[in-house]
């Protein structure tokens, strides 16, 4: 059985998400970043993570890149063979790889592809790519 690891990008940087427990109209992040640190957020009013500014939770994809690197929701990889950066994406109950407007399935693309960065931290790599 495979663990599912998230991280979380809060505050301007990523930092791994030790642990999320939800409690009535709260949610408790315990996230690793410099130090470890624990967030009460908030949720009445029907808030939900995914609509909190600055807060975005992504999902470990169980497969390493080229270099043996874990490779996450919202990273950016690039190709040697092909010249090109490309976006690590959840689509349709599948993660999957775009890049100069093609999609393909992750699982396909790790060979080939090394993680330089992700889109929240590093959105310039992509500028002209898609």
């Amino acid at each position: 059985m495979r663990v599912i690891n998230y991280r979380a990008f809060y505050k301007g940087s990523i930092c791994e998400v030790i642990r999320i427990d939800f409690k009535f109209d709260k949610a408790t992040i315990e996230y690793k970043g410099k130090h470890t640190v624990v967030e009460n957020i908030n949720l009445k009013g029907g808030k939900c993570l995914d609509r909190i500014d600055g807060f975005k939770l992504v999902q470990n994809t169980g497969l390493k890149d080229k270099s043996g690197a874990e490779i996450y929701e919202g990273d950016i990889g690039y190709d040697n063979h092909f010249g090109c950066y490309g976006v690590v994406k959840f689509d349709e109950g599948a993660f999957i790889y775009n890049w100069v407007g093609i999609s393909e399935d992750l699982f396909e693309a790790t060979d080939d592809v090394e993680i330089v960065g992700n889109i929240y931290e590093n959105p310039e790599l992509l500028e002209g790519e898609e």
